[in-house]
């Protein structure tokens, strides 16, 4: 560097010469210590980079490559799924899965390059102390009765006075100081309970058999559980209403297997809140709008009065 500033002839200053070996040590401090980039390059990925960007991003020392981040995925994966398959021997569990779709669009559409529809499966294990309370055992045999979904009549007789003082507080301010409160049912104590994501399973759930396919990738192959595991005990399988209806259909299928895991009679498909809520909300939806042909309903009511809605 002194030579440089001393050589008349050579055309190398030292405002340009010094900020050039520092970033040569810097790229190489970089090469040597790449955290930096390698957290880069997992937000590149999960923000949908794609892989020709990320390629680019790592000529220009903003991130890895893009195999380095699939490399560091798979060995994260591997290491979860081993911490997870300690954790399922020793604590409560249920396994809740759904479908995911994928729509590939192709821009140029060629006979050999047309839109393409992959469908997968999701899985999450959900963790709680609470899911430690089940019997091995909790299926009855007999038909449930309309009399079990009503309400007791003192729980009736509080929703009503609550729909009464509600609508009338609607009218008139005077009823504001009277308000009732609806009373309260087995209030469930909120608790904190450990998601656990699953890789992603290139398997159609939509089908039985898929079910069936699910149900072994996830107990067999990931969490690498034991036939003999399943004796007296039982795990919740969560899901939307198809997947309660296709693991039942899968019970029967398999009702006169040999072992108590061939059987699925550890399942206990329970249909989630979220999808529950919503098919309340349909049938609450067609129950009152009703069709034009069933007398009473609102789209009777629309056709004879000649109202849109």
């Amino acid at each position: 560097m002194g030579f440089a500033s001393n050589n008349l002839r050579a055309s190398r200053e030292e405002r340009i010469i010094v900020p050039f070996i520092a970033s040569m040590l810097m790229l190489q401090k970089n090469q040597q210590a790449n955290q930096l980039q390698t957290f880069l390059g997992f937000f590149f990925r999960g923000s949908g980079c794609s892989k020709r960007a990320v390629r680019m991003l790592s000529s220009a020392c903003l991130s890895v490559s893009y195999d380095s981040t699939s490399d560091t995925l798979q060995r994260l994966t591997k290491v979860a799924l081993e911490n997870v398959c300690k954790q399922v021997l020793e604590k409560p569990w249920m396994l809740v899965y759904d479908n995911i779709n994928f729509a590939n669009r192709k821009e140029n559409q060629r006979k050999d390059n047309r839109d393409t529809f992959e469908s997968g499966t999701t899985a999450t294990i959900i963790m709680d102390e609470h899911l430690g309370d089940i019997p091995s055992r909790i299926y009855n045999q007999t038909r449930p009765q309309i009399w079990e979904f009503l309400p007791a009549n003192h729980h009736k007789k509080g929703m009503h006075r609550f729909h009464i003082s509600d609508d009338l507080q609607r009218y008139s301010d005077e009823y504001a100081q009277h308000a009732v409160q609806m009373r309260k049912m087995d209030v469930l104590k909120a608790t904190k309970s450990i998601a656990i994501p699953l890789p992603t399973m290139k398997i159609d759930q939509s089908s039985t058999a898929g079910n069936i396919e699910v149900i072994g990738t996830v107990f067999m192959r990931m969490l690498k559980l034991q036939k003999p595991w399943f004796e007296g005990r039982s795990v919740i399988i969560g899901g939307d209403l198809l997947t309660v209806a296709r693991v039942v259909s899968a019970q029967q299928w398999r009702i006169t297997d040999v072992t108590r895991f061939d059987r699925l009679e550890w399942a206990i498909p329970v249909m989630q809140l979220f999808h529950l809520q919503m098919n309340l909300a349909a049938t609450i939806f067609k129950t009152h709008y009703g069709s034009s042909s069933t007398g009473g309903s609102k789209r009777m009511v629309q056709r004879i009065m000649g109202m849109s809605f």
